[in-house]
C-alpha cells in the first residue's frame, strides 16, 4: 500500500482531476471509518438569495459520497475507475451558514465486503451511498448516489 494516507490520495485526485471542486473551495473536514465530511464556503457558492446555490449543494453531496468510495478503494490498495451510475437529491431547506458541510451516512460493513467481493470476481461493482447537509441544525439536503467501479488504473 502507498505510504500516502487515503484522505491525502483523495485530495491529490481532486487537485489533479476536479477543477470545479477546487474552485468551489471544497475541503475535507473529517473522515471516520465509513463517514466522510466535506465542506464549502457560502461566499463562493451562493445564489441571488444569498443561500447556497442548488448546483453547489449537488456537487458537494456528490463529491462527499463518491469521495468516501475513493477512500474505501484506496484503503483496499485499489486505484479505482469510478463513475456515477445514478443520483438523486432533495432540497428540503435553504442553507445559509458561512461554511456548509455534507456528511455521508454510514454504510454497513457487509455492504463494503460485498462490493469488494463483486469487484474482485467481475472487475465491476456498484454501491449506493447517501449524504446529508444540515444547516443550523435543520436538514437541508438529502442525496443518494449509486456509484460503479468499472476497473482499476
Amino acid at each position: 500500500m502507498s505510504s500516502m494516507k487515503p484522505t491525502d490520495k483523495l485530495q491529490s485526485f481532486i487537485n489533479k482531476h476536479l477543477p470545479l471542486v477546487q474552485q468551489m473551495g471544497m475541503e475535507l473536514q473529517d473522515y471516520q471509518s465509513d463517514q466522510l465530511t466535506l465542506s464549502m464556503p457560502l461566499y463562493k457558492n451562493h445564489n441571488d438569495k444569498m443561500t447556497a446555490f442548488g448546483g453547489s449543494l449537488y456537487c458537494l453531496n456528490l463529491t462527499t459520497s463518491i469521495g468516501l468510495l475513493f477512500i474505501k478503494c484506496f484503503e483496499q490498495d485499489i486505484e479505482p475507475n469510478l463513475v456515477v451510475r445514478h443520483a438523486e437529491i432533495d432540497y428540503l431547506a435553504p442553507a445559509s451558514s458561512p461554511m456548509i458541510s455534507a456528511k455521508t451516512q454510514s454504510i454497513d460493513t457487509s455492504q463494503w465486503q460485498q462490493f469488494f467481493i463483486r469487484f474482485a470476481q467481475s472487475g465491476k461493482a456498484f454501491v449506493e451511498i447517501r449524504s446529508e447537509t444540515f444547516d443550523n441544525g435543520q436538514l437541508a439536503v438529502t442525496f443518494t448516489g449509486q456509484f460503479a467501479i468499472i476497473g482499476a488504473n
